[in-house]
């Protein structure tokens, strides 16, 4: 048996990868996120209670921001 072995040329310059990772979450998940000390644990505690109205309008704030820099999108349903 013959294998034989074809060697190519190694490429040239920087090699850049790019990865595009997308995550879906509510208005609702967000408030809770930020309105908990535990944050993200508050979702999986079921600690949801009231979200103050400070909270509600910085991440109002931080949604437009992202949508206008294109970094999020808001999908009604």
């Amino acid at each position: 048996m013959l294998l034989s072995v074809k060697f190519v040329q190694c490429p040239e310059g920087e090699l850049q990868t790019r990865k595009e990772t997308v995550h879906t979450v509510s208005m609702h998940e967000i408030d809770v996120i930020n309105s908990r000390q535990q944050g993200f644990l508050a979702l999986f505690s079921g600690d949801t209670g009231e979200i103050k109205p400070e909270v509600r309008e910085q991440i109002n704030q931080k949604i437009s921001e992202w949508c206008e820099e294109g970094k999020a999108e808001i999908v009604p349903g």
